[in-house]
């Protein structure tokens, strides 16, 4: 017995034998189950896409089984605004209040104005506006001119509106309680304007209006005007004065038909007499800029699907966006063995930014023949079904009426299992060093 050496002398023979057959046999199972891991390896090509309306870029990336997404969108730095200032007597709940609603735009929004002024300076952004004085009719459409026309106003720079705005309200703007709140005659008026003027650029220029009004009771804007919005991608973003929202209130939830229920602000002075004038003029002021800041900040991409059907050698486990795992609806094939995965990106695609999406997958391959016999079996891994939907990306774009669809490169796997060192090309496994000095071990004990 030749144990001398190994510090195994005072052992049976037949112990050690077994215990180290068996520490050789495992050594070897998960040795071998790592070679192939580490030996195999995955490569893909990457490709782009643009799509030329938005001059949104698609990067396609292949690493081992993910598949990756680079979507890299463009500057949004021009927008187009439409101040819709409520002017019945639903502004105020009459008496000293009705005055003070007033005196809270005549100082709120020449602040609003110096606050865009100060963010086109800052940002380097561009603005245009419009400014409408509205109840159950049009007493105002400011654009360059006056008039009781929204067809007739344009949308002018934000200095020169700066120019005028004072005089305007000082002059025009005249809340009285003989006008009833009517939510489609502001919708229409700032849709007449925006139809007149088209935006100078679709891929960067962001609309929006800012409806400003006050509790009281209203007229509902009608469905046609509510659907035309959000078939146009102009956004509405409403700021009521008084407009309870917990509990939510008739018109408070009527807002959130024709805002959606995230671009809604309120604004709810104190009840001390003392400090309502000063209170409501800040309270708006701070609204106003802070719908600015909402508007020039939201996603200019929204309503944004993937359709990714893949080979059926490729198992989808997850998705990620931005590494943030994401649901996702893994749709079985039968025709075919494929998978098609569905999900959308719920928040949107920000301006000017990079948006990495990930999809994990498993590699299953069966079946797969070695040798080649008189049957000459062909291999066929896969072949999709006409039925089965091509890869594609959809989203709308700023006020782009009809959905985008970009379809996604097909790309290509590469699988080999040589293992490089070096650069250079080694045998397809590793010297098994550590097994072959078990063996060693086990040759000289059973010799």
């Amino acid at each position: 017995m030749r144990l001398k050496g190994f510090g195994l002398e005072q052992f049976p023979r037949k112990i050690v034998f077994n215990l180290l057959f068996y520490l050789i046999i495992s050594f070897l199972l998960t040795s071998g189950l790592c070679l192939c891991q580490d030996s195999v390896q995955l490569t893909g090509n990457s490709e782009n896409v643009t799509q030329p309306e938005t001059n949104v870029s698609i990067t396609k990336i292949i690493e081992g089984t993910t598949i990756k997404y680079n979507i890299k969108t463009p500057i949004v730095d021009d927008f187009e605004v439409i101040l819709a200032l409520d002017s019945s007597g639903s502004f105020g709940l009459g008496g000293d209040e009705l005055e003070s609603g007033k005196k809270a735009v005549m100082y709120a929004v020449p602040r609003f104005l110096d606050y865009a002024e100060h963010k086109r300076i800052e940002e380097n952004l561009n603005f245009r506006i419009a400014v409408i004085g509205w109840n159950n009719k049009v007493d105002f459409a400011y654009g360059g001119i006056n008039n009781k026309n929204p067809s007739n106003a344009s949308l002018v720079p934000i200095e020169s509106a700066m120019d005028d705005v004072e005089d305007l309200l000082k002059n025009n703007y005249n809340p009285t309680e003989d006008k009833h709140t009517d939510f489609s005659t502001a919708v229409r008026a700032s849709l007449d304007i925006f139809d007149n003027h088209p935006p100078r650029e679709y891929n960067r220029t962001s609309r929006f209006i800012i409806l400003v009004t006050g509790a009281s009771e209203f007229d509902r804007c009608s469905p046609e005007l509510i659907d035309r919005i959000n078939n146009t991608g102009i956004k509405i973003y409403s700021v009521g004065i008084k407009v309870s929202n917990n509990p939510k209130s008739m018109m408070y939830e009527h807002l959130e038909e024709i805002s959606g229920p995230k671009r809604i602000t309120t604004v709810r002075a104190p009840v001390n007499e003392d400090f309502v004038r000063q209170s409501l003029n800040d309270l708006l002021s701070a609204a106003l800029n802070e719908t600015l800041d909402k508007a020039i900040n939201e996603p200019p991409g929204h309503n944004v699907r993937f359709v990714e059907s893949l080979y059926s050698y490729l198992i989808p486990k997850s998705v990620t966006v931005n590494g943030r795992p994401i649901a996702f609806d893994p749709i079985y094939n039968e025709n075919d063995g494929t998978y098609t995965v569905r999900f959308n990106i719920e928040e949107g695609l920000p301006a000017n930014a990079l948006t990495d999406v990930a999809i994990n997958c498993d590699l299953d391959v069966k079946n797969l023949p070695v040798s080649i016999t008189k049957d000459r079996r062909p291999v066929t891994l896969c072949s999709p079904a006409s039925s089965t939907p091509s890869s594609e990306v959809s989203y709308n774009w700023l006020q782009i009426k009809r959905p985008i669809h970009r379809e996604l490169p097909e790309n290509q796997m590469n699988i080999n299992n040589r293992y490089h060192h070096d650069d250079q090309i080694a045998s397809p496994v590793r010297p098994p060093t550590t097994t072959a000095l078990l063996l060693r071990i086990l040759d000289r004990i059973w010799l």
